[in-house]
């Protein structure tokens, strides 16, 4: 079941199966990787190897930061998709 809100995380503060909204996700993690360097790799034929599993987000605030799955959000992007499926880890 997809969940448009977040709002039970289990025992590891982990939510499964969220949609996100793309314009959420901070471009830039803590360790300095960013979405548009995924999308320069997607568009020079380097993007997944893991398409249709669900990213892994960090909630941090009202925001997203990308735990796994640069390469699948920066797809959506170019196909200009508008919400991705994640599981959400809670801060």
């Amino acid at each position: 079941m997809i969940k448009t809100k977040i709002s039970d995380f289990n025992n590891d503060g982990w939510s499964f199966n969220v949609k996100v909204k793309i314009s959420d996700i901070l471009t830039t993690n803590s360790d300095g990787q960013t979405i548009e360097d995924a999308i320069i790799n997607t568009k020079d034929g380097l993007g997944s190897r893991c398409i249709g599993n669900n990213v892994s987000l960090l909630k941090v605030g009202y925001k997203y930061e990308i735990l796994d799955g640069f390469h699948r959000i920066a797809q959506k992007i170019l196909d200009n998709e508008k919400y991705i499926i994640a599981d959400v880890k809670n801060k």
